[in-house]
């Protein structure tokens, strides 16, 4: 079987991912940057349920995961820079004006080939980096003949003779003006002056000739560096970005991570029981088997937010729904696992226990209801619209994530619309995760196929407090009236 290239394996799909109303994540957002495919972006992203996707996201062909695997496992510890072949092309527009600005031009384009050679040390174990080397020697190559050839043009060294006495006379040395006085006689009628006229003309022709192919010349060469070197077109530029672009996001995400890491003393993030994990590879089946993974979602954070390590296992269910306990991290462990097949699909290590297996889907969306509504349209329809749009686009293999699912439905909307959603999402042939803040059905869900899962608690100085963790089973409605009361019946006294 063929290798397969990195183009092949890093190909952009712009409908795999799919998040509406995603939280803020430094994460996405760094390695969007990272990417840079705003060209693929405007092209491939168009209008979807009514708005623009809001991000780029690492999303590649999902056969290929452990190809990516293999490439990131392979990469030396080095880094390719932001491009910098844009620093050649506001100089096209006058380097042909003169010669010290086209010589600047050339110093420039030289400099930025040698660049490019520099940042491909260290991969040149890839074919890909080895073709791209090979196209720069071309390049150059193909460069300094064409500046060998108009350096000649430069210097042509131009004559005329004269067939009845047989004077040469070089351009250089025929006058500017038949009035030169090494040419002027003492009668002007004279012959000498009309020869004076005529090398004039001769000159200034061969000349205008001369300029005229030197600055053509120079834009033949200024478009051939343009076309190598300027926007990707199956050209240097594009094979160097083509491989750049993976290496710079891994770069990226390896050093959030670390930066993630360099936190660990912090008592206040995380604590003296938890130590963060190692990177380590996932592995795919069937089932989630995630423990002790770090949230990647802390990334964002610096710090900011306790660490609460997520576990979280299935046995054959391909619909959950997480009910129970206010603020007590269904939408933290929603968002985290939705970044863990993201992270994870793109190839990358995460940190966690090893052993880690999730599946491999096809596409991924994550839903969570906009602020406002669309189309004069009010929250509720936009959300039951959205819902059911993409719920009717599900297929075998899909992952589909639905936070705080109908929390814009009044509750006697919701007493209604809840288990008719629900019953929808069923017999949706994909793998469904959702979370809701209204009162459900347990027992009739759980009949229909629904796992329930609620958030843990512990009692610390009396008091409830969430866990950010999950477990099997109901949710405990005493548990969730006293934790409201508990946190909002003072504040609502004052």
């Amino acid at each position: 079987m063929p290798q397969l290239s990195v183009t092949q394996i890093f190909k952009y799909c712009p409908r795999q991912i799919n998040l509406t109303g995603f939280p803020d994540s430094m994460i996405l957002r760094e390695l969007e940057g990272t990417l840079g495919r705003e060209v693929s972006y405007n092209h491939y992203c168009p209008q979807q349920y009514g708005k623009r996707i809001p991000r780029l996201v690492p999303s590649f062909p999902p056969q290929h995961t452990k190809a990516r695997q293999r490439f990131f496992k392979n990469l030396p510890d080095s880094r390719i820079t932001k491009s910098f072949f844009d620093v050649i092309f506001p100089k096209t527009h006058w380097a042909g004006r003169s010669n010290e600005e086209f010589v600047e031009f050339c110093e420039t384009v030289y400099r930025t080939t040698q660049r490019a050679r520099e940042e491909l040390t260290g991969f040149g174990h890839l074919p890909e980096a080895q073709a791209v080397l090979r196209r720069l020697d071309r390049f150059d190559g193909d460069l300094e003949r064409s500046l060998r050839a108009l350096s000649e043009i430069s210097a042509v060294n131009t004559f005329a003779v004269d067939k009845q006495t047989g004077m040469i006379v070089p351009i250089d040395k025929m006058p500017g003006k038949a009035r030169d006085p090494c040419y002027r006689p003492k009668n002007r009628g004279g012959g000498i002056y009309e020869l004076g006229k005529v090398q004039v003309k001769m000159r200034g022709a061969v000349l205008k000739a001369i300029k005229q192919a030197t600055e053509g010349f120079r834009r033949r060469i200024i478009n051939f560096v343009r076309t190598e070197l300027e926007s990707p077109n199956d050209n240097i530029r594009e094979n160097f970005e083509r491989l750049a672009a993976p290496i710079r996001l891994h770069y990226k995400y390896s050093r959030l991570v670390e930066k993630c890491r360099e936190g660990e003393t912090r008592s206040d993030w995380l604590p003296d029981d938890n130590i963060m994990p190692p990177l380590i590879t996932p592995s795919f089946g069937q089932d989630y088997n995630v423990q002790n993974l770090f949230p990647l979602s802390l990334t964002e954070t610096g710090g900011h937010e306790e660490y609460v390590p997520i576990n979280f296992g299935t046995k054959g269910e391909r619909k959950v729904l997480i009910v129970g306990l206010h603020s007590g991290g269904k939408s933290f462990i929603l968002k985290n696992l939705t970044l863990l097949s993201i992270i994870a699909q793109a190839g990358e290590n995460v940190p966690a226990n090893p052993g880690l297996t999730l599946p491999l889907y096809e596409r991924i969306s994550y839903y969570i209801n906009p602020n406002n509504g669309r189309n004069n349209s009010g929250k509720l329809d936009t959300e039951v619209e959205d819902v059911t749009a993409i719920s009717n686009q599900a297929q075998e293999g899909d992952l589909q994530v639905f936070d705080e699912l109908l929390d814009s439905a009044d509750p006697g909307a919701a007493t209604w619309l809840t288990p008719v959603i629900l019953r929808k999402l069923m017999r949706n042939p994909g793998t469904v995760l959702a979370s809701t803040h209204r009162g459900v059905d347990c027992a009739a869900l759980e009949k229909d196929g629904w796992t329930i899962m609620s958030p843990e608690h512990l009692i610390r100085d009396g008091k409830v407090v969430p866990a950010q963790k999950l477990k099997r089973g109901w949710p405990d409605e005493g548990i969730n009236r006293r934790y409201v009361s508990e946190k909002y019946g003072k504040l609502l006294e004052d």
